[in-house]
């Protein structure tokens, strides 16, 4: 009877180790993700990779494709399906999305390079893909005609679409959970516009950067440390501002994405504005915005970030050129930094 016993031991052994929940190769701490893998034998575009096949990811090669940060995306449509069905049709991919009621989708592993950015650059770095993870966020994005819930921002004709509160709990966890895991900086926590200014739009103006910040500590946002007199600052041209602007990171494009060299500042500045400057993205210097520019400055040149321990080198070493080029247009600084 004790083989039997022992049989029969063995048998619920078994049975428990079957019932063991599946463990997936990918997962984040805090975050709950609904595994909806993309196939590359989907892919329907006629884009293909340097072998031939129709792809919408490939493998990372190398540690020149580490992980460095995060682009923010809207999809422009309504539904979680609609954006897989054009990610098939078109060749292209991002790692998550997330619907509006907050649910996490994982499409593309990190260890694969998503096709979400397209032509890009910002700071020292271009063609973002192989850097950078893609999220997704269903939305319609704007209209540009009167839509119901749509929202106008001042210096802005379009009709924007608010992100749900859920949506945006939900990718404040999966954005700190990704800055945990791959030791992202806040900095590098960017929107699709950023790193495209004027090719694309996304997030969007009501992407709320700043919220994320301040209330779940992922990204990064200046904070207002101290009250700015424009006066102080006013041997600063608009083409120091600019400049501060590009010494953030912010990069046009080829010429071949704008009209005229008019059309790419004011892309510039209305990417700038809509991350950090969200009153008026008139694609002007209002004041608002120069303002926000002094701020972000005073801030981020001293700021250490808390995943990484370091500060925004490309940042520093870049607007210390511009001080020592023209001390006293950036004499207002002094001051601070």
């Amino acid at each position: 009877m004790k083989w039997y016993f022992s049989l029969i031991s063995c048998l619920f052994a078994a049975q428990a180790l079957c019932m063991k929940p599946y463990v997936p190769l990918f997962s984040l701490d805090g975050v709950n993700l609904t595994y909806d893998h993309l196939d590359n034998s989907q892919c329907t575009a006629p884009r293909s990779d340097s072998q031939g096949f129709q792809v919408m990811y490939r493998l990372r090669e190398d540690n020149k494709e580490e992980i460095l940060g995060i682009v923010v995306h809207y999809t422009a449509g309504s539904t979680v399906q609609g954006a897989i069905d054009s990610f098939r049709k078109n060749g292209v991919s991002a790692h998550f999305m997330i619907d509006e009621g907050g649910e996490t989708y994982f499409h593309v592993d990190p260890k694969y390079i998503a096709f979400h950015a397209g032509a890009s650059h910002f700071a020292e770095m271009s063609s973002l893909n192989k850097n950078f993870l893609g999220i997704e966020h269903v939305s319609l994005g704007f209209k540009e005609e009167e839509y119901p819930g749509g929202i106008q921002v001042p210096g802005d004709n379009r009709y924007w679409f608010p992100y749900p509160e859920e949506q945006i709990k939900a990718s404040a966890m999966l954005i700190n959970g990704l800055q945990k895991k791959y030791h992202i900086a806040g900095y590098n926590i960017l929107g699709h516009a950023d790193i495209a200014p004027g090719r694309k739009s996304d997030p969007g103006p009501l992407f709320p950067y700043k919220k994320l910040f301040n209330e779940f500590g992922v990204g990064y946002f200046f904070t207002e440390t101290h009250p700015i007199n424009l006066e102080n600052f006013a041997q600063l041209t608009d083409e120091d501002h600019i400049n501060i602007i590009k010494s953030i990171g912010y990069t046009p494009l080829d010429d071949k994405f704008y009209k005229n060299d008019k059309s790419k500042i004011h892309h510039l500045i209305q990417a700038y504005q809509m991350h950090f400057a969200p009153e008026c993205i008139s694609g002007k210097l209002e004041n608002c915005t120069k303002r926000a520019i002094i701020q972000h400055v005073i801030d981020l040149y001293n700021y250490v970030d808390q995943y990484t321990g370091e500060q925004h080198k490309y940042f520093r070493n870049t607007f210390d050129q511009l001080r020592e080029k023209n001390p006293g247009q950036f004499q207002g600084f002094s001051e601070f930094i």
